[in-house]
C-alpha cells in the first residue's frame, strides 16, 4: 500500500510494489484533466445569466418526469419508471447546482443525460416512438448542457479549486 501525501509517495507494507505506476504516482503529478486522482474539485458561484443552463435543467428533467403522462404510458412499464427516475434525478441535481456550481454535479448530470439518451435501448422500449423520443431529446440535450457547464467550470476565470 502507499500512503499518499502532497509531495511524495510512501511505501507501506510488502504489496506496496504490486501496485500500478498510475498510483505510485505523488497525488500532484502535475497531469491536467478531471478524471486525475487527487485533483482538486472545481466550483464556480452563480451570477443570474449563469444559472440559465441549470433552470433548462430543471425544465427538462421535469418535462422527462411528465412524460408517462402526456404520452399516456403504463406506469409500471420500464419507459415510465425510467422518466420517473432519470427525471426526477436531474431535477434534483440541477436544484443543487443553481447557487453554486460544482464539477460533481456537472458529470452526475453528463451521466443522467447519457443514460436517459440511451435507456430506450438498454431498457427495451426503442419500438415506443413518443417514449424513445422524449427520452434522447431530453438526454442529449442535458448531456449538452452539462458539458457546456464543465467547460465552464474549466475555463472560465471566476471557476477556483476547492
Amino acid at each position: 500500500m502507499y500512503r499518499r501525501t502532497n509531495t511524495e509517495t510512501l511505501k507501506i507494507g510488502k504489496a506496496a510494489g504490486r501496485l500500478p505506476l498510475a498510483l505510485r504516482t505523488p497525488a500532484r503529478s502535475g497531469r491536467r484533466g478531471p478524471f486525475v486522482r487527487g485533483k482538486p474539485m472545481r466550483t464556480i458561484e452563480n451570477r443570474t445569466e449563469d444559472m440559465i443552463p441549470n433552470a433548462l435543467n430543471i425544465l427538462l428533467g421535469i418535462t422527462l418526469v411528465l412524460a408517462p403522462w402526456y404520452l399516456e404510458l403504463s406506469y409500471d412499464s420500464a419507459a415510465a419508471r425510467n422518466a420517473f427516475l432519470s427525471g426526477g434525478a436531474i431535477t434534483v441535481v440541477a436544484l443543487l447546482a443553481l447557487g453554486r456550481t460544482y464539477d460533481w454535479e456537472e458529470y452526475l448530470n453528463l451521466a443522467l443525460g447519457l443514460w436517459a439518451a440511451m435507456a430506450p435501448w438498454a431498457l427495451g422500449f426503442a419500438e415506443t416512438r413518443g417514449a424513445m423520443g422524449v427520452h434522447v431529446g431530453v438526454g442529449l440535450a442535458v448531456a449538452a448542457l452539462a458539458a457546456f457547464e464543465l467547460r465552464r467550470l474549466y475555463v472560465s476565470p471566476q471557476a477556483r479549486s476547492v
